[in-house]
């Protein structure tokens, strides 16, 4: 997806959009070994998309993501598991939201000296949504990639 645009979530009875905030060069971790960045995602609960059953006041826990940059030569980094470094002061992907409400989420991400980020991909964490026919996750389905911006000066 291009820059600024939203990949989104079916959740239970409604909709949760992510997007690309902004990205920071942290600078280099270690002389000439690797550059720290870090990836700053939107995370929004559409209120458009609720069911006429849900209040307006109930609150979702959005589902567990998986989260992993790509590198301009197209390795990925990240950690599968989903435990993945996030900024302190920064709202963890799983915090609860009601109709309307955003939040951002900070990564960090390593990348080998000189070679800058390209995209970010984010998609469901559980082991299930690999074996449903058409999800991204599973095998004969292409991954829904969110271009980065341009870094922040």
């Amino acid at each position: 997806l291009a820059p600024g645009s939203e990949k989104v979530f079916c959740e239970i009875d409604c909709h949760v959009g992510y997007s690309i905030a902004r990205v920071d060069s942290g600078g280099p971790v270690a002389e000439g070994a690797s550059r720290l960045w870090i990836v700053t995602v939107r995370t929004r609960f559409d209120e458009t998309t609720i069911s006429p059953e849900r209040g307006r006041e109930a609150p979702l826990q959005p589902s567990p993501r998986l989260v992993l940059l790509r590198d301009a030569a197209g390795a990925v980094h990240g950690d599968l598991s989903g435990a993945l470094s996030v900024d302190s002061g920064s709202t963890p992907l799983t915090t609860p939201l009601r109709p309307g409400e955003s939040y951002l989420t900070r990564f960090r991400f390593e990348l080998p000296a000189g070679v800058p980020p390209d995209a970010l991909l984010l998609e469901d964490a559980d082991g299930i949504s690999a074996a449903l026919i058409g999800h991204e996750r599973s095998p004969w389905h292409g991954k829904v990639l969110l271009a980065l911006p341009a870094p922040a000066a």
